[in-house]
């Protein structure tokens, strides 16, 4: 990697580190954590994804994209039934689990890995050039944050 792609790897990681951890993290978990489980686990119709769903997805993808790919573990992931969940699990057991998630990235520098050129090669599974596994999962991440966020505020809201 040159010293430029270096930096601006570098660069861009922490803009994405800021956005994801410093900015929406905190907002979604202030619109989830108030819901009840009916709440969360509220569908506006049967095509459609409850909070609940979205939250366990979220988790998958970080976990797979960010966690299993760059320590090469295997993929365990099931993500039909992130979507098939009805119920079960609290606001404050989705946002723990997710959270915790979030923490390995964050703790263990999984993310860091961007500047290893490795990441380049087969290091990360479903990796693009130019750091696409990253980039993707935080594109995506940022994307189901939003949502979530809109959709707790809708519900809080008695709309439903």
């Amino acid at each position: 990697m040159t010293e430029t792609n270096a930096k601006l790897a570098e660069i861009f990681l922490a803009f994405s580190r800021d956005r994801l951890m410093n900015r929406q993290w905190p907002r979604m978990k202030a619109c989830v954590e108030p819901l009840t489980v009916e709440q969360v686990w509220w569908r506006p119709n049967e095509a459609s994804n409850s909070i609940g769903n979205l939250l366990l997805h979220l988790n998958g993808n970080v976990t797979q994209w960010l966690v299993d790919s760059f320590d090469r573990n295997e993929d365990k992931r099931d993500r039909p039934a992130e979507f098939a969940a009805d119920g079960g699990l609290t606001a404050a057991e989705l946002l723990q689990r997710l959270g915790a998630t979030l923490d390995k990235v964050d703790d263990r520098g999984t993310a860091g890995a961007l500047r290893d050129p490795g990441l380049y090669g087969a290091r990360a599974r479903r990796c693009l050039p130019g750091g696409g596994a990253l980039r993707d999962a935080l594109r995506a991440g940022c994307l189901y944050y939003e949502e979530l966020a809109g959709q707790g505020s809708w519900v809080l809201s008695g709309s439903n």
